[in-house]
């Protein structure tokens, strides 16, 4: 999350976690989660937006959203995950790099390399 983070920021970061704890994810682990070594998960053109009023963009930053989770509840987990194409929306805002960043993270912290 960012350093004065939004009213935004909080609720994406707290749906992401319920999602995650409902799907049985292992956030977190610290690398004692169970990993395939020779699974990876290939995400093409996630076009991560973090601007409101581009609604056709939102909708795949749900999408995105949604495939971290099925990622983290995979079982045993990907140990790689490769990212195609435009990670962020046109010319990538910096607030664009930091919501995606901020979904990366959680694939990090569960110890799968991206």
């Amino acid at each position: 999350m960012t350093a004065n983070p939004t009213r935004r920021d909080f609720l994406t970061a707290s749906a992401t976690a319920a999602v995650a704890e409902l799907a049985g994810c292992r956030l977190f682990t610290g690398g004692a989660a169970d990993f395939d070594e020779n699974l990876s998960v290939f995400l093409a053109d996630p076009h991560v937006c973090a601007n409101p009023e581009m609604k056709r963009w939102l909708y795949t930053q749900g999408e995105f959203d949604r495939r971290i989770a099925e990622i983290l509840a995979m079982d045993p987990l990907p140990r790689n995950v490769v990212v195609f194409g435009d990670l962020c929306f046109n010319n990538g805002d910096v607030p664009d790099y930091r919501l995606a960043r901020r979904q990366i993270d959680l694939l990090t912290a569960a110890g799968i390399r991206v």
